[in-house]
C-alpha cells in the first residue's frame, strides 16, 4: 500500500469487526460485519516512514531522524 501511495485512500477507510452483540439465540450473528465507528482510522505522510531509533541516531550523528518524526533530546 505504501509502496504504491494507495496508503491514505486504503488505510482511511472505515475498520469492520464481528458483532459481538449477539446473542445466545442467534450465534450466527456474530460472523455479520459491524462497523466500528469510535475506532477512527488515519493515514499521515508521515507514516511512510517507521521513525529511527533515538539510540541509533545517538550512535551514528551523521543519521537524522525521518520526515514528519521528532526527537526530544
Amino acid at each position: 500500500m505504501r509502496r504504491w501511495k494507495d496508503a491514505p485512500a486504503e488505510e482511511g477507510q472505515a475498520m469492520y469487526g464481528c458483532n459481538t452483540f449477539m446473542t445466545k439465540d442467534n450465534p450466527e450473528y456474530f460472523y455479520e460485519q459491524v462497523e466500528i465507528p469510535h475506532l477512527v482510522m488515519v493515514f499521515s505522510k508521515r507514516m511512510y516512514f517507521w521513525p529511527i531509533r533515538r539510540d541509533e541516531l545517538k550512535r551514528n550523528h551523521r543519521l537524522t531522524q525521518a520526515p514528519g518524526w521528532h526527537t526530544f533530546d
